[in-house]
């Protein structure tokens, strides 16, 4: 069944590479469209005008350094937009004596695979290699839904830290003005009866009780101002100032485990090995204890992964089918958007010739197989910390 999904684009500078190429794709890919950049061809504007879902580019040239050439004008030219917001990928087809070249443009990331069609070509992984890229663009796109979930999540935690903080300072303004107010009573009831002079009392009290005497008036103004409201004020207070603290603590605890949360992410670790047990056992053990897991069967499907999700750390068994462990590691460390990435090394083998070549090139440590779940997560661990 052929791919309808997909707009395969062909450019080329030579027929007579290209055609092979046509007839192979043309079998699996119903939108296959060429453009021969030696002319002027409208096909190339018009593929920026139709609509696309996902796009393989596929670039057939003798000489490597002129689909560089290509590539790099594509993406800086802004009426080329097409090409940089819909979804793709993309693969350089060379002749054999340059795929050297062809390997170092792939290691800089200007082209995401490489093959070779000319003298001798393998229908079968070619078509094989443009299905790995269309695997590719799917982890291109769920990575940019992720980068996007991520900060729009990341938004609405500092915008609800920032809430808590705001939240924070009112109530410390609110504490202070509550104990001014009950402050200000206090000295307003309490200044009430000294403001009064005991002959203006006391001449105010015979208006009312004209046969009691002033020893006695003297009596009760005495006992009157015995009678104070402050203990009960000042026990306000405290009590209001104490559960304004107790807010603004929580409120602050808040705030901060809010930022915790927000500095923590799940780690992403990338497992390569070509037997679906082995990956499904170290797979198991470390979703189960928190760590997002990428399986990979070799080497060339660690490098496209990881170039894509950019792991925390990758696994890597020794003893793959076409890109070993020891090969794949080499190019990790000689590429610049992976070489800071930490490798352990996976082996069956128990000499120390090999532990000690894996460790030259590169490798943090390595892990004897079959091991257990305590000395997998405690090696991690260690090279995560």
């Amino acid at each position: 069944m052929k791919d309808s999904t997909t707009t395969l684009v062909l450019f080329f500078d030579d027929l007579d590479l290209v055609e092979p190429v046509e007839a192979i794709v043309g079998v699996y890919f119903e939108r296959v469209i060429k453009v021969d950049i030696r002319v002027e061809n409208k096909k190339l504007s018009s593929l920026c005008q139709a609509a696309h879902k996902r796009m393989l580019l596929v670039y057939c040239f003798q000489e490597v350094s002129h689909a560089e050439s290509l590539k790099n004008f594509l993406q800086a030219n802004e009426h080329f937009n097409t090409l940089r917001t819909v979804p793709h990928a993309s693969m350089l087809l060379c002749e054999k004596n340059n795929r050297n070249d062809a390997f170092q443009l792939c290691c800089n990331e200007t082209f995401d695979s490489y093959d070779t069609i000319r003298p001798v070509y393998d229908n079968h992984k070619i078509i094989l290699t443009l299905y790995k890229l269309i695997e590719i663009i799917e982890l291109k796109a769920e990575l940019k839904r992720f980068d996007q979930a991520g900060l729009d999540m990341q938004y609405e935690m500092q915008n609800t830290a920032s809430q808590l903080q705001g939240l924070h300072e009112s109530v410390k303004v609110a504490s202070k003005q509550q104990s001014s107010l009950i402050t200000n009573i206090m000295q307003d009831v309490d200044g009430i009866l000294s403001s009064i002079s005991e002959s203006a009392f006391m001449k105010s009290f015979r208006k009312v009780f004209h046969a009691l005497p002033d020893e006695e008036i003297n009596k009760f103004i005495h006992e009157l101002r015995k009678h104070s409201i402050n203990p009960q004020l000042n026990r306000l207070k405290e009590k209001s100032e104490s559960l304004f603290n107790e807010l603004s603590t929580q409120l602050l605890a808040q705030k901060a485990a809010l930022e915790k949360k927000d500095n923590l992410r799940k780690a992403t670790v990338v497992v390569a090995d070509d037997q679906d047990v082995v990956l499904k056992i170290i797979a198991t053990i470390l979703e189960q204890h928190g760590y997002k897991v990428e399986k990979a069967s070799n080497g060339v499907e660690v490098l496209l992964k990881a170039k894509v999700l950019k792991p925390d750390l990758i696994l890597l068994d020794i003893d793959m089918p076409i890109l070993d462990g020891i090969e794949t590691l080499k190019v990790c460390k000689k590429t610049p958007v992976l070489q800071d990435i930490p490798l352990i090394m996976l082996t069956s083998y128990a000499d120390v010739e090999h532990f000690q070549n894996a460790l030259l090139l590169g490798a943090e440590d390595y892990i004897i197989k079959p091991t257990n779940a305590e000395t997998l997560l405690k090696k991690i661990r260690s090279v995560l910390n």
